[in-house]
């Protein structure tokens, strides 16, 4: 079966701050609420958020849908 998109991305990072930063300014997504206040939440569609980023003492990836 060959991978036809990206559905979403969930990250862990200490430096959730520059992710809000990086994500906006140099990927263009759109930062919108989620069910994690402390996590940050990206959109480029009419789908649910398909970056999220959560404070974490160590920087790792969490999940990948494709």
């Amino acid at each position: 079966m060959a991978v036809h998109s990206l559905g979403y991305v969930r990250l862990a990072s200490p430096h959730v701050a520059q992710w809000r930063s990086f994500a906006a300014d140099v990927l263009g997504l759109k930062a919108v609420d989620g069910p994690e206040a402390d996590a940050a939440h990206f959109r480029i569609d009419q789908h649910p958020p398909r970056l999220v980023v959560r404070p974490a003492a160590e920087p790792a990836l969490e999940a990948v849908g494709l």
